[in-house]
């Protein structure tokens, strides 16, 4: 494997563009904007953070579209934000040799979506855990370590694509431990939940995991939301799968937690303020993509989760009310504030009938 492609130079693809051209990989990397490809062709691609400071200045190729990618790689990683992914996954397949694979890594589970209109033979799911924040075009900082999760969505993947996605891991291993799986699908929804539960509660009210996790009926809408994703999972015959030594079954929820005292609920609660006060600093990316005047991803995380309840017969009614919410913050008819958080936290004691 020696010729890739990068769709996406934000936070987490610009990383991966520097991390892969660091092991003599030719890296072809498309961003929109002619002005990163112009500064990044002269002054390279920066990184910081947790991993280190370093500077990369060779080994990749960028153009503003993928449609000047060539036709022959061997992977092309598509880094993008799951609104653009799709679009992008269909533009890719003409630039892949005969063994290469399209890999997808947004949050959510777009990969649904993208097999619609690609063969899911082409296809491998990522799921990266690590944290990252891009600071301006070309320059990004890793600001937690984690895991990265590669496998086929078919899983009657021939054996020299399989082969592939299997080198892929490798080279990934570079920027974090890496491993394949034949669930992929698994990893996927167990990072959906959790980043349905940051990502929605941080644009709401406007603050920090750290800010949200002092919060005590915060943390029981949290917990409320991945509550609810794991029933669509079970109804849907997924089996989520342990994400960063996280067991997301153990967070699971029932009316009987809430109405007396449970010690299995205060371990719960417990460890959301422990997590809380782990990452304090983090800043969900929806709140980082209002903040920048860009879409949240809303519909591709707690909308999947009420998309797919509905086709389930599973009822999200915490989650529908938080797309709705998320969906007024993105139109101007409100903004992130304390009091669009209690609205959800009351919404969550009328879930469980404790109003």
């Amino acid at each position: 494997m020696d010729r890739i492609g990068i769709a996406g130079l934000g936070a987490i693809g610009t990383i991966l563009a520097a991390d892969i051209a660091k092991q003599k990989i030719d890296v072809w990397v498309a961003t929109k904007h002619a002005s990163t490809v112009n500064k990044i062709s002269s002054i390279g691609i920066q990184i910081k953070g947790v991993s280190g400071n370093y500077v990369v200045l060779e080994q990749f190729y960028p153009v503003q579209s993928v449609d000047e990618f060539p036709s022959d790689l061997d992977a092309i990683i598509i880094a993008t934000k799951a609104g653009d992914a799709v679009e992008v996954a269909k533009r890719s397949v003409d630039h892949i040799n005969e063994k290469g694979v399209i890999v997808t890594t947004q949050n959510g589970v777009i990969e649904e979506e993208i097999t619609r209109i690609i063969d899911p033979k082409l296809v491998a799911g990522c799921v990266i855990s690590f944290g990252a924040t891009m600071i301006t075009p070309g320059v990004s900082e890793k600001t937690s370590h984690g895991e990265i999760i590669i496998g086929p969505l078919d899983s009657d993947q021939k054996q020299e694509r399989t082969t592939r996605i299997r080198q892929l891991r490798d080279l990934l291993s570079h920027t974090e431990p890496a491993e394949y799986t034949d669930n992929i699908i698994g990893y996927k929804y167990s990072k959906l939940l959790i980043n349905s539960a940051i990502n929605s509660l941080g644009v709401i009210g406007g603050l920090t995991l750290g800010e949200l996790m002092s919060r005590k009926l915060t943390r029981r809408a949290f917990l409320t939301i991945i509550s609810e994703g794991i029933l669509v999972a079970n109804a849907s015959n997924i089996k989520l799968e342990t994400l960063n030594r996280l067991n997301f079954y153990k967070l699971m929820l029932s009316e009987n937690e809430l109405t007396g005292f449970s010690f299995s609920y205060l371990k719960k609660d417990l460890f959301l303020k422990i997590i809380g006060r782990k990452y304090k600093r983090l800043k969900s990316s929806s709140l980082q993509s209002y903040e920048r005047g860009r879409p949240t991803e809303i519909a591709y995380l707690n909308g999947h989760l009420s998309r797919k309840g509905q086709e389930v017969g599973v009822a999200t009614p915490l989650n529908d009310f938080i797309v709705e919410l998320v969906e007024r913050i993105e139109r101007g008819e409100t903004q992130p504030c304390i009091k669009n958080l209690e609205t959800v936290e009351m919404k969550t004691q009328e879930v469980w009938g404790l109003n």
